[in-house]
């Protein structure tokens, strides 16, 4: 309906408006001044040409093949009903789902002053025209309408220009403009009396603008405006409406304008207001979108889109640069126990905490809980001030209530170090936040709780918690470092955790707050997607407790994070404590994947290492030399030495670098593609080369192949097995993705290829090597050197010798 709304105008204007159906040439509408000229009531069924031209047939001159959207064709014709001249300005627009022809008539028999007018409207036209289009360009509301007010005085040749707001009662100046300088009447016009504004109302409730020639008309009539336009200078005045839709929201004044222009523009003021707002509530909208996409409406500060956004900036500029990482331990317990409203509250204190102790940093809530502050061209001692005074500011005092967080800080004089710096100060906070966790698990205190225990027997119960606290917490990292998870459950329907160990989470892929929020912490939850899986799980359980089993054991395939599965074997040991009247259960978790995955590792990059060596040396010296593809764990990212003790092995035996290839699966990229990069850059500078596994088997993505330069990258056997079933789609993706790696620089590995018509079809896409059952299954060393040599390394080192 907005598009018509400018219809709303046109009964006013003398000059003739219709709009007719260009196949039909029906009348769709004809303003009051066409209705009256040519003395018609209902348009109803009728014809331009019958109506206009007093014609049976459509006219020999019709237009309607010269028309286009958005562009006028100007011409003239003398109408055979008025005998007058018109200048015709047509163009097509669009009517309620017709393309129709918009055509508006300009009488040129009027006398000289009607001529003079003709061209004044013309002009108005044009300068509205022009103000419409720096509106639209427009993105500050300041500027904008100090640009529209300039345009707008010069051209009325007026004295000063002024935009009014209006709230309840109450009138506020906006802008001003005036033609010779001088000192703003801005406020001095806010004192408009009250009877004026009402009577000015009146005009704008019905469309209309308040225009008066000479105040002199009102001297007798309104002696009180008289007096107050008298009072500041203003002989004539043009005032009209902003915001019609919603009331009035505030009105435009032109001061002194000159009187013959002032009288042939009003239509055309009140299509400028209508642009004008238009613009101010794009530009709200844009700043509320903002506002929203770039800043926490919790907390007021930034948002994870704006901290993405400031990250990559800051690795393309100089100077220094300090990183905060800051987590509220227990977040979720807080709000379990207490209510959201509680964990709110806490994370707006730390947020006012951190404006307080972090001035001239920029702040962010990067997640549920977490929080980063960046401090950019900050010298060394200063942030580490900085620091400490957060330190300082978040520590519990005696008889507060308690407000505990983990902080890692990290500074480097160089800012293109961003991701390393950030990485390292997030793996400071971890490792607190870590021991936090296995700490107050057994202490059994929650944060926030009021410290309100006092005396020796307190005293001696704070002691006791704190050795168990300790103990917990170097099992913690024990188990963890083992790969073994430990946790402790309620035995009901649910199997709720009540703790658990680090590795816990991470064997699922997730983290501990996001397990927590996504699964409610419950075993029953999270393996919702799998009943059947479950179901044995609590078989299990339920049939031990019921013969009196000390335990239970059994094996799950379980779901993790990305789409994937890995075995573990379950351990669970039966206990007399109870809680909440629910008995309770100890199980170890064991990830028989990741177990099996770090022992073939092990034994590769460490243990077989001076085996490896031989095995070059004997190919140095006639054997065709093989890299070796190495797999990396999610274990071996988190730590940030993985590639320093490799490389010390390798050197000491003098393995060539370019001889091994770190392999990344897709779900390792997918977890965290920036950390990652900064992994590849580093195994790259070391000499190594990269490939990327199982590529389409999970959320593949071939933005990947653009941020992520590796140098293999292995097509899954999803893609072939689709192909084989006749899927065009599915041959089209694998023929674009080969040639978009070899555009990129990368070779193709083919994996699982079963039959010879993949092979073939492969073959002729250019994949540059292929694998599978199709040339051979698994087998032991020996009979793959002797497939691949003819004879085994042990051979050849023996006719060496």
């Amino acid at each position: 309906m907005a598009r018509y709304r400018v219809f709303e105008y046109m009964d006013d204007i003398s000059e003739i408006v219709y709009v007719a159906d260009i196949e039909t040439h029906e009348l769709l509408y004809l303003n009051d001044s066409g209705r009256r000229l040519f003395g018609v009531e209902d348009i109803a069924g009728r014809t331009c040409h019958a109506v206009l031209q007093g014609s049976n047939t459509p006219c020999c001159f019709c237009t309607n093949t010269r028309l286009r959207h958005e562009e006028n064709y100007t011409w003239e014709r003398i109408n055979p009903l008025t005998n007058h001249r018109y200048l015709l300005k047509d163009r097509l627009i669009d009517w309620q789902g017709r393309t129709a022809r918009l055509e508006v008539a300009f009488d040129m028999t009027a006398s000289s002053n009607g001529q003079a007018d003709f061209r004044i409207a013309l002009d108005a036209e044009s300068m509205v025209l022009q103000c419409a289009r720096d509106l639209n360009a427009a993105h500050e509301l300041a500027s904008a309408t100090d640009g529209m007010l300039r345009r707008l005085g010069a051209f009325l040749r007026a004295d000063r220009a002024h935009m009014f707001g209006v709230r309840g009662d109450r009138i506020f100046g906006v802008r001003e403009w005036c033609a010779i300088g001088g000192p703003s009447r801005l406020r001095n016009l806010e004192t408009i009396k009250e009877a004026t504004l009402r009577r000015w109302e009146r005009f704008f409730s019905r469309g209309e603008c308040v225009v008066i020639d000479d105040i002199e008309e009102l001297r007798e009539a309104q002696p009180v405006e008289y007096a107050f336009l008298k009072d500041h200078g203003i002989d004539a005045v043009a005032a009209v409406a902003l915001g019609r839709l919603s009331g009035v929201s505030g009105f435009l004044v032109i001061e002194n304008p000159q009187k013959s222009l002032i009288k042939n523009t009003r239509s055309s003021l009140q299509t400028l207001c209508y642009f004008y707002m238009s613009t101010v509530h794009r530009i709200e909208n844009e700043k509320k979108l903002t506002l929203l996409s770039f800043h926490d409406a919790l907390t007021g500060l930034y948002n994870r889109n704006r901290y993405m956004s400031d990250i990559a900036f800051l690795g393309a500029r100089e100077g220094s640069l300090g990183v905060v990482f800051m987590d509220v331990n227990d977040l979720k317990l807080v709000n379990d126990r207490y209510g959201h409203g509680r964990g709110d509250e806490a994370l707006r204190i730390c947020a006012a905490k951190m404006r307080a102790a972090l001035g001239g940093a920029d702040l962010y809530r990067i997640g549920g809980d977490e929080f980063v502050a960046l401090a950019v061209d900050v010298e060394e001692d200063v942030f580490v001030a900085m620091v400490d005074r957060l330190e300082q500011t978040l520590k519990v005092e005696e008889g507060e209530a308690g407000l505990f967080v983990s902080v890692g800080a990290r500074w480097s004089p160089d800012c293109s170090s961003v991701e390393a710096l950030l990485t390292a100060a997030d793996q400071d906070m971890y490792e607190k936040k870590r021991s936090f966790h296995a700490e107050r698990a057994l202490a059994n205190a929650l944060p926030y709780e009021d410290a309100d225990r006092l005396g020796r027997e307190a005293l001696e119960d704070d002691i006791v918690r704190a050795r168990e606290s300790a103990l917990l917490r170097e099992y913690n990292m024990l188990m963890s470092a083992l790969h073994v998870s430990v946790s402790k459950h309620l035995f009901t329907e649910r199997f709720e955790v009540v703790w658990a160990n680090d590795y816990y989470y991470a064997m699922t892929g997730y983290t501990r707050e996001e397990y927590e929020d996504l699964f409610d912490n419950c075993c029953a939850a999270y393996f919702a997607s799998e009943p059947d899986e479950y179901t044995a799980l609590s078989k299990a359980v339920v049939e031990a407790y019921e013969a009196g089993e000390p335990g239970y054991e059994l094996l799950m395939h379980m779901p993790c994070k990305g789409g994937v599965y890995t075995w573990i074997r379950v351990v669970g040991m039966f206990t007399n404590e109870i809680i909440d009247g629910a008995p309770v259960i100890y199980a170890t978790f064991v990830n028989v994947d990741d177990v099996v995955q770090m022992e073939r590792e092990r034994s590769i990059t460490y243990d077989n290492i001076p085996g490896f060596v031989a095995r070059y040396r004997v190919a140095r010296d006639g054997l065709m030399l093989l890299p070796v593809s190495v797999n990396l764990s999610r274990m071996h990212l988190r730590d940030p030495r993985f590639l320093d003790r490799f490389e010390a092995i390798r050197i000491a035996h003098g393995v060539p670098a370019a001889l091994i290839e770190f392999e990344l699966t897709e779900t390792l990229v997918f977890e965290d593609p920036q950390m990652l990069s900064g992994v590849i850059d580093r195994i790259h500078q070391a000499g190594y080369t990269c490939s990327m596994d199982d590529f389409g088997s999970g959320y593949s993505s071939l933005n990947v192949l653009k941020n992520l330069e590796v140098d293999v990258l292995k097509l899954d056997r999803v893609f072939f097995d689709a192909s084989e079933a006749g899927d065009a789609r599915a041959t089209d993706i694998i023929a674009v993705v080969i040639e978009l790696a070899k555009r990129l620089g990368m070779k193709t590995v083919a994996e699982g290829v079963e039959t010879e018509a993949q092979r073939r079809f492969l073959a002729e896409e250019g994949c540059d090597m292929i694998q599978g059952f199709l040339f051979s299954r698994p087998v032991p060393p020996d009979e793959f050197e002797h497939r691949a040599f003819g004879r085994s390394c042990d051979d050849a080192r023996s006719e060496l010798s």
